[in-house]
């Protein structure tokens, strides 16, 4: 698909108003340009303040929200990376062991 300039044009603006619009109300008027709304800020100082603040808010088990979603995910991945790997493995040697018979008949 050729993408013109007035095509960028329109699809930015789209996504901005979009944006723009999921602001909350409190924020109509501010500078959406920079972005420098009050409730767009950071409310945390870094990754164990995130643990800590999630702990406090809604306990224990909030750390791990989303385990069972990735192991959903990553374990088919695993055990097909893993089965492939077999096979080829097997097949390396298959073909190693026909490879040496060929050469020693000659």
């Amino acid at each position: 698909m050729l993408t013109t300039a007035w095509h960028r044009h329109v699809m930015f603006k789209s996504t901005y108003l979009n944006y723009a619009q999921r602001l909350p109300k409190h924020c109509e008027g501010e500078d959406y340009g920079t972005f420098n709304c009050a409730c767009l800020q950071a409310t945390f100082s870094g990754p164990l303040d995130v643990i800590r603040k999630s702990i406090q808010a809604e306990g224990v088990l909030s750390v791990y929200k989303g385990v069972s979603a990735n192991y959903a995910r990553f374990g088919p991945y695993c055990v097909l990376v893993f089965l492939f790997l077999e096979q080829l493995r097997a097949a390396e040697i298959r073909l190693r062991k026909w490879r040496y018979a060929q050469i020693a008949q000659r």
